[in-house]
């Protein structure tokens, strides 16, 4: 009678064991649930202040006074303008051109990016009358067109013409327009200036500048 008392003991206990250990599972996974929920309020309860601690407090505008005239609104600021986009057409055409040695003279048509004006400027002010004769002094030396040269001889000759159409013949030596331009060379590309530019210092640096022939005057 004992033994089968203690099997049906035992019976029973087995049976129940599931059962407890279901109970305690979910009992577990419960409380670990509520760990993970506060560990997660903790860091954004955290995260929350250290982002209002790195902001500024928001500052209050002064009330406006009864009677005093509204702020004029603030202008939109201007778009930045477009940057123009080649396509496949223009692309292909700079890259089948060919460059040619005149690209590299500069004319009125075809300017130096690297040529400093400041000395012409600085050359517009007023100067001491010049002991040599000057042509051309009443105008800018970009003004002037190259029409032709002559450099067959011993003394080769550039014929220049101002905006009113009179033209003169320059030989090297001479001088031209406001800035006092001197003939250095006559070759049959164009002509050589020397001109001052000034540096900031003291004396003006003499720097030589490449005249061409006047575009519409070569192709006649």
């Amino acid at each position: 009678m004992r033994g089968e008392r203690k099997a049906r003991e035992f019976e029973a206990w087995s049976e129940a064991q599931p059962k407890r250990l279901a109970a305690t599972r979910k009992t577990m996974r419960a409380r670990v649930d509520l760990m993970l929920r506060a560990a997660a309020l903790l860091l954004l309860a955290a995260a929350g202040g250290a982002c209002g601690a790195d902001q500024p407090p928001p500052q209050k505008k002064p009330a406006a006074r009864p009677g005093a005239p509204a702020a004029p609104a603030r202008a939109a600021a201007p778009a930045a303008p477009a940057v123009p986009i080649l396509d496949s057409k223009t692309s292909e055409e700079m890259r089948k051109k060919v460059i040619k040695d005149e690209d590299f003279v500069e004319s009125p048509t075809n300017r130096d990016p690297f040529h400093s004006f400041m000395g012409e400027v600085s050359q517009a002010k007023a100067r001491a009358p010049a002991d040599y004769y000057v042509y051309f002094d009443k105008y800018a030396c970009e003004e002037l067109k190259l029409i032709a040269v002559v450099t067959g001889g011993l003394s080769p000759r550039a014929l220049f013409r101002d905006p009113s159409g009179t033209g003169y013949p320059l030989k090297v030596g001479d001088h031209m327009c406001k800035a006092r331009w001197r003939v250095k060379r006559i070759v049959a590309e164009g002509v050589v200036v020397e001109l001052e530019q000034d540096t900031g210092g003291v004396k003006p640096k003499l720097v030589e500048r490449m005249l061409a022939i006047n575009p519409e005057e070569e192709n006649k």
